[in-house]
């Protein structure tokens, strides 16, 4: 939910508290407080991490803009609601040079993690809620490319550079099952849902074809959730917008076990009964199922 909806949200039920959290810079959502949750007889509560005490958002206030920790800029659009990605400047040369020289985020800043596992022991000891757990750090083992090359240059590298996309990939990945592995060390007793987030589908089709899903993605994704069950009794849920009906089964196989959400415009996902038909034994259809 955006900040300033989230505020007037509780400025009409008479809420006045002002200790919010910011759940993602670029889309400015709120963390939602457990007295929201209430209200609106919520029964699952998130949890994520802080950002990390290296890394300090500046704005330019030139053209409202702003560097995250990865090197990429976002700028807000005046009158704007969020902040839109508009520069991809770590390795938009597509180059296995400015892969060995880019300075990669610092991943052992114990910034990330500080109040985490309190808050979740917190909800777990006293609340029924079930607790999720989230990953502010990056998007996932596809869409990380895509933020770190440039739309246009990943797509073309997964075509024709197999060994530079692996190497990102290979990256992604590590920094992902780190994070994971500080995560859970913490706070895998208290969570029943890891959240992963990597889309997949645009309104149409896929981002790239199945062959190519299989190829680079899946086994990495595969990789990824087997780590995760390794460290904690959880269940895992990835979300991905779009029209992705052609790869389920695929993600099912790579140990999934929630989907969110069913974005029912998109080619393919607007018949839920035979979703449910067909995969509903296997996966969770979390979220979505309706025009929104």
């Amino acid at each position: 939910m955006y900040q300033t909806i989230y505020d007037e949200l509780k400025r009409k039920l008479g809420i006045m508290d002002k200790s919010d959290e910011i759940l993602e810079l670029a889309l400015q959502t709120a963390i939602i407080s457990e007295e929201i949750l209430r209200k609106l007889h919520g029964d699952v509560v998130g949890i994520y991490p802080k950002f990390p005490k290296s890394w300090k958002m500046v704005i330019d206030i030139k053209d409202n803009s702003y560097m995250d920790e990865w090197g990429i800029r976002y700028r807000m659009p005046r009158n704007g609601w969020y902040f839109e990605m508009i520069d991809h400047p770590p390795l938009k040369d597509s180059t296995l040079k400015s892969l060995d020289i880019y300075d990669w985020p610092d991943l052992y800043d114990e910034g990330r993690f500080e109040g985490v596992e309190e808050k979740a022991k917190y909800f777990y000891k006293n609340t029924d809620f079930a607790i999720t757990i989230g990953c502010t750090f990056g998007g996932g083992i596809l869409k990380d490319g895509t933020w770190l090359v440039g739309f246009e240059k990943w797509f073309y590298s997964l075509a024709n550079d197999s060994y530079f996309v692996e190497k990102v990939m290979d990256k992604v990945l590590e920094f992902h099952i780190w994070y994971w592995d500080a995560m859970l060390s913490r706070s895998g007793k208290y969570i029943q849902v890891v959240v992963l987030g990597d889309d997949l589908g645009t309104q149409d089709s896929l981002f790239i074809s199945p062959d190519i899903y299989r190829r680079f993605v899946k086994p990495r994704h595969k990789k990824l959730v087997n780590f995760i069950k390794s460290k904690a009794d959880v269940k895992v849920l990835l979300h991905s917008d779009g029209a992705i009906r052609e790869i389920i089964s695929d993600i099912i196989d790579c140990g999934i076990d929630i989907l969110n959400p069913i974005q029912v415009l998109a080619r393919g996902m607007g018949d839920t009964k035979a979703l449910k038909e067909e995969f509903g034994e296997k996966l969770v259809f979390w979220g979505g199922g309706c025009d929104t």
